[in-house]
């Protein structure tokens, strides 16, 4: 659960029909009224704070500036992987989360 999700919840407990548009928010209004929760799982999730942001999904992170991290091997973010350098998995998620930093931001920096 993060911000994006209170609109959705709100609206559904009030009533309201929401307009058919692509939103980042999932309602748990279910859960409020003791209903089993229904996890819905996010690709990625997109975090901006004073002028710098990120896209990280559970097992990458993808920094506005270029540094890239898997933050299950450095959950410190002390060694950043060249994107000239990554292979298979890293390759592609590299790709998918610039992919998404380009929509909502425009495109990166190479470091």
């Amino acid at each position: 659960m993060d911000m994006s999700d209170y609109l959705p919840t709100v609206a559904e407990i009030a009533g309201l029909k929401q307009p058919d548009v692509p939103r980042d928010g999932i309602s748990f209004a279910s859960v409020l009224f003791g209903k089993p929760e229904q996890r819905q799982t996010r690709e990625w999730i997109y975090i901006e704070l004073r002028n710098k942001s990120c896209v990280r999904s559970p097992e990458w992170k993808l920094y506005q500036d270029g540094r890239f991290f898997n933050v299950e091997q450095d959950p410190g973010e002390k060694s950043p992987l060249k994107s000239d350098q990554l292979t298979g998995t890293a390759k592609q998620k590299h790709a998918a989360l610039t992919s998404v930093l380009n929509d909502l931001q425009g495109p990166l920096p190479q470091p």
